[in-house]
C-alpha cells in the first residue's frame, strides 16, 4: 500500500462534542489521514507528502486525574492497526503548523524507516510509534514541538506527550542525522533510543525521559546538560540565523565533527572533491544534525513536492551475481528486497566460518549494493550470504591476489 505526492492543507475538523465537563470514553478521531486495518506482513509507504495547516480546534483535552483511557491524544496522521509483519517506510514528509499531534504508528509494527522527515510547529507530539519491533530515522527533524492541554505533571506514570515515542515494547533503535530543537514538554522522549550524529539542543524539559525506560543514548552528538553517551559535544550548534533552522553557520561545531567512520560521511560535492555537497558544509566528515551524513537533503525539496513516478519494487528477495568475480581487492554485492526488512548479509569461507558481516540492520524495499572489500583475507573461494524475510541465498565468489 503506497501513498505518493499528496497533499493534506488547510483542513479543519469542527467536532461538536463538549469534553470538558465529563471524561468521554471515545476518543476524538479527527485526521488529517487515517488508515485502520490492512494485511498481515503488509509494506506500508508513504513518500512526498506535505500535511500543512491542518485544524482541530475542539480536540479531546487531557488533564491531571484522568486514566489511561482517556489519555488518548490526536494526531494530524494515524495508521492504527499496524500489527506484526507491518513494515512501514516514510520519506521526504513535511508536517508544519497542525494543531494536534503529528504522526502516529499504532499497535506494534515490524519495522519502521523514517527518511527526511520533518515535523515542527505541532503540538502534543511530533512522532508516536507504539512498539516497534526496529526504527531507524535517518535526516529527520523535530522543531517547535509543544505541550497542550493541563497535561499531568512530573513524576506521570502513562504519558503520551513528548517529541518522540518508540520502544513501548523494546526494540531496535537508530536514529543518525536527528535535530531536535526549540521543543518544548514536561518529557523529551519515551523508549531506549540510540542517537548518532545528532542535534539535540535548546529544548525545554523537565526530564528527559519517560522513567519506565532507559534513557536515551547519544554518540557524536551535541546535546544539552545531562544527556548521557560518548564523544559529544555540549555547545551551541550555531544555526543560520539568516536560512533558520537546521541549517548551521559555517562555524558550528557540528560541522565535520560527527562520527569518523566513513560510512557516515557527508555526500561530496562532484564539482569540489574532497568537500561535502550542500547542505553539508566543510570536508566529507559527518556534519552532525539534519543537514549531514549521506542522506542529507536540501529541505525546499520538501517544501515543493513534484510529482514523479513511483519506481517498481522487486517481486521477490534475490542476492544477485557479484561484480567483478574474480575480484581482488574489492568487489560489489546486489541483492533485491520486496519488502522493507531486517536483513544479514555476509561472508564466509569453505570451512563454514563467518569472516566478514556487510550489513546486519533493517532495510528499506528495493535494491540494494554493498561493497565487499578483502584485505588481510587469503585468496581463495568466499560464500556471500544473504539472509532476509525468512529466505536464505548465498553466492560464491572467488578472491585472487
Amino acid at each position: 500500500m503506497r501513498w505518493i505526492n499528496c497533499r493534506f492543507v488547510d483542513n479543519y475538523l469542527h467536532d461538536p462534542d463538549d469534553y470538558s465537563q465529563i471524561l468521554n470514553p471515545d476518543p476524538n478521531l479527527g485526521r488529517a489521514f487515517y488508515m485502520n486495518g490492512g494485511i498481515e506482513n503488509e509494506y506500508i509507504e508513504m513518500r512526498d507528502c506535505t500535511f500543512r495547516n491542518n485544524r482541530q480546534p475542539n480536540h479531546a483535552p487531557e488533564w491531571a486525574g484522568m486514566d489511561l483511557w482517556h489519555r488518548s491524544v490526536g494526531s494530524t496522521v494515524e495508521f492504527k492497526s499496524s500489527g506484526p509483519g507491518k513494515h512501514y517506510h516514510l520519506q521526504n514528509i513535511l508536517m508544519e503548523d497542525c494543531d494536534d499531534g503529528g504522526i502516529w504508528l499504532d499497535d506494534g509494527p515490524s519495522g519502521v524507516i523514517m527518511n527526511q522527515v520533518v515535523v515542527r510547529r505541532t503540538n502534543r507530539f511530533a512522532v508516536q510509534i507504539v512498539g516497534p519491533d526496529t526504527l531507524s530515522m535517518v535526516n529527520c527533524l523535530f522543531e517547535d514541538i509543544t505541550e497542550q492541554d493541563n497535561y499531568i505533571p512530573y513524576p506521570y506514570t502513562d504519558s503520551y506527550q513528548d517529541v518522540l515515542t518508540a520502544g513501548v515494547v523494546p526494540g531496535e533503535t537508530s536514529l543518525n542525522n536527528v535535530t531536535v530543537t526549540n521543543c518544548s514538554m514536561s518529557k523529551l522522549f519515551t523508549g531506549p533510543l540510540d542517537f548518532t550524529n545528532s542535534i539535540v539542543w535548546g529544548n525545554d524539559y523537565d526530564v528527559l525521559s519517560d522513567q519506565w525506560f532507559e534513557a536515551p543514548e547519544f554518540s557524536y552528538s551535541i546535546v544539552q546538560p545531562g544527556m548521557t553517551g560518548t564523544n559529544n559535544i555540549l555547545e551551541d550548534p550555531l544555526f543560520d540565523e539568516e536560512l533558520g533552522v537546521p541549517y548551521l553557520l559555517t562555524a558550528s561545531p557540528a560541522i565535520d565533527t560527527g562520527n569518523p567512520d566513513s560510512v557516515y560521511n557527508d555526500l561530496e560535492d562532484p564539482e569540489s572533491p574532497g568537500f561535502a555537497l550542500w547542505p553539508s558544509q566543510g570536508g566529507l566528515r559527518n556534519d552532525m544534525g539534519y543537514t549531514g551524513g549521506p542522506g542529507a537533503r536540501e529541505l525546499d525539496s520538501q517544501v515543493s513536492v513534484t510529482p514523479k513516478e513511483a519506481p517498481a519494487l522487486p517481486e521477490s528477495i534475490a542476492l544477485n551475481p557479484a561484480w567483478p568475480n574474480p575480484f581482488n581487492p574489492a568487489t560489489t554485492v546486489a541483492f533485491d528486497l520486496p519488502l522493507a526488512a531486517p536483513i544479514t548479509l555476509s561472508v564466509y569461507n569453505l570451512r563454514g566460518q563467518r569472516v566478514r558481516t556487510l550489513v546486519h540492520e533493517l532495510l528499506p524495499a528495493g535494491s540494494h549494493e554493498v561493497v565487499f572489500r578483502a584485505e588481510g583475507l587469503a585468496s581463495g573461494v568466499y560464500f556471500i550470504r544473504l539472509e532476509a524475510l525468512g529466505e536464505v541465498q548465498a553466492r560464491k565468489v572467488l578472491l585472487l591476489k
